[in-house]
C-alpha cells in the first residue's frame, strides 16, 4: 500500500483510487497464522481481493465479512464477493 499524500498525479482525482492487497500478501500471512472464526473486515475493499483469496486458500473457511469502500458503485460487487451473511458498508473506514 502506498500513500497518496502530497502526491498531485493520482488516477483517480476523486480520491477513489484502487490499490488492491496482492493475493501474495494474503498467502503468506495465511502460510504463519491459522484464521479464527469471527468477523472479518476489509478497510477500502474496492472488489474485495483479501475477501476473494481467503476465500480460495480456505474453503472451509467461512467468517463472517465487513467490505467497507468509499465508491457507492462497488458495493453491488462487493454484496456478492461477502456472500448473504456479510456486510457492505459504503462509506470511509476510518
Amino acid at each position: 500500500m502506498s500513500s497518496s499524500r502530497g502526491n498531485s498525479n493520482r488516477l483517480d482525482p476523486s480520491g477513489k483510487d484502487d490499490y488492491p492487497t496482492p493475493a501474495w500478501c494474503v498467502h503468506r500471512l495465511l502460510e504463519v497464522w491459522t484464521p479464527r472464526a469471527g468477523v472479518w473486515a476489509e478497510p477500502c475493499a474496492v472488489e474485495g481481493s483479501i475477501i476473494r483469496t481467503v476465500t480460495q486458500c480456505v474453503p472451509d473457511y467461512d467468517p463472517l465479512w465487513l467490505a467497507t469502500e468509499i465508491d457507492e458503485n462497488k458495493h453491488g460487487n462487493l454484496a456478492f464477493v461477502v456472500g448473504a451473511e456479510g456486510r457492505v458498508q459504503i462509506g470511509d473506514f476510518l
